[in-house]
């Protein structure tokens, strides 16, 4: 369990600061996270920009919906990442 640290005076219980290990760790969920998206852009970009031009995913919109739900799965893994260590 990660350790807290009690403000006395307003009884609000805050995270303790990262240690290196943890900051490793959490560096490589969102590095994680930032390259799922990067991903899932650049794909999006390439069916929005040249949908014709790719044979193997006839169901295009499909094939963009699912990009489409990659990147906000991402940006919400990222987002809640940074709301915890703040």
């Amino acid at each position: 369990m990660a350790k807290t640290n009690e403000n006395a005076d307003s009884g609000n219980v805050q995270p303790a600061p990262p240690t290196s290990q943890q900051q490793l760790i959490l560096g490589a969920i969102e590095a994680e996270a930032v390259a799922k998206r990067s991903k899932a852009v650049a794909n999006f970009n390439i069916y929005i920009q040249n949908s014709a031009g790719i044979g193997e995913h006839p169901d295009i919109v499909t094939e963009c919906s699912k990009l489409v739900q990659d990147i906000g799965e991402a940006d919400s893994t990222i987002e809640t990442l940074r709301r915890i260590v703040s």
